[in-house]
């Protein structure tokens, strides 16, 4: 039988509890998943423990969202700009269009950065 806990814990937000579980792989424990009623977490960590007992592990989801600063955009336009120009979607003088376009809304929002390529 797999090894799965519930854990309160008290904060500024009120009391929520996190079911843990024990990797069968790994043997260190890690966080599923949180809830704000114990009653939910009671279910989960009984639809945990059917996974883990058929051998399986629960998948992850990825709920974090990082976003890219202008400087990553803009950088990963240029060479989007270049690629579509190398597989000729894009024309050579649109490119240069786009080029200093991008140089004069870039000197306004990148203040001190060098925006020549």
């Amino acid at each position: 039988m797999a090894t799965v806990r519930i854990q309160k814990y008290h904060g500024k937000r009120g009391t929520t509890y996190a079911v843990k579980y024990k990797d069968p792989l790994t043997k260190r424990t890690k966080h599923y998943k949180s809830f704000k009623r114990h009653k939910d977490a009671n279910q989960a960590r009984n639809d945990l423990r059917i996974i883990l007992d058929s051998g399986k592990i629960p998948e992850k989801k990825q709920n974090h969202f990082t976003p890219m600063t202008f400087a990553e955009v803009s950088d990963s336009l240029k060479l989007e700009w270049i690629d579509r120009n190398k597989k000729n979607e894009l024309a050579e003088k649109t490119l240069v269009v786009t080029r200093e376009l991008y140089k004069m809304v870039a000197s306004v929002v990148l203040p001190r950065r060098d925006v020549r390529s």
